[in-house]
């Protein structure tokens, strides 16, 4: 790419998960340490990327892409329960980041830069607050019949970004943490009543997902 005649602005998705667990240090800027949990495979292959693109001889931007949310990816994923409760959590509607990656491609004062890519003020809120909306909107009356210990207490990734500066260039965040809640809530609509008939089942299915309460022998509690 770098020795084409007018060489391509290379824009690569990298992750929050490169700073590692910020559960206490939850306030991330684009300069801390890159620190990914140790079994975070995923994350360590992101630094490495973008190692590789500073000195690639390539315009390159780079875009550490926060908690991304879409009302059509709404599968409830074991990997649900790595995220310890108290996490702090700042979403970025899915529209928005594109948008953010597309502006990243033409503006030009963008090369060169990190970016943290995150909703802003009016996404954030913590990971048990989080949950325990979404599971109403699919009428499981909450989160309380998910014990703290379902859930991981360290060893994830997750937290508020500083996106001043990606705001200021890239002009990306339109979308709040309410306006995906109603897209969810108006997804979930036709399922809502089904799942409340049979909350009980379906809560034990979710609890069941929790490897670590199945090593606790609590999965019907």
């Amino acid at each position: 790419m770098a020795d084409e005649p007018s060489p391509p602005r290379l824009v690569f998705s990298s992750s929050v998960a490169t700073y590692g667990d910020r559960v206490e240090d939850w306030f991330i800027k684009v300069d801390d340490p890159l620190c990914p949990c140790a079994d975070d495979e995923y994350a360590r292959h992101k630094v490495a990327c973008e190692g590789l693109i500073r000195q690639s001889g390539l315009n390159w931007v780079i875009c550490r892409l926060s908690y991304i949310v879409w009302r059509k990816k709404l599968a409830l994923d074991p990997l649900m329960f790595r995220m310890p409760l108290a996490t702090r959590l700042e979403v970025c509607h899915t529209l928005d980041t594109g948008l953010a990656l597309a502006n990243a491609a033409f503006c030009d004062e963008a090369i060169a830069g990190t970016f943290n890519l995150a909703g802003g003020e009016s996404c954030r809120t913590d990971y048990r607050t989080y949950l325990d909306r979404m599971l109403r909107s699919f009428g499981l009356g909450g989160a309380r019949f998910l014990p703290d210990a379902a859930f991981s207490r360290t060893g994830y990734h997750c937290g508020w970004m500083d996106t001043n500066e990606a705001q200021r260039l890239l002009r990306f965040q339109h979308h709040n943490l309410d306006f995906y809640y109603d897209e969810v809530r108006r997804e979930a609509g036709p399922l809502k009543g089904l799942i409340s008939l049979f909350r009980p089942l379906v809560q034990a299915a979710i609890r069941g997902r929790s490897s670590y309460l199945r090593l606790a022998g609590q999965t019907l509690g």
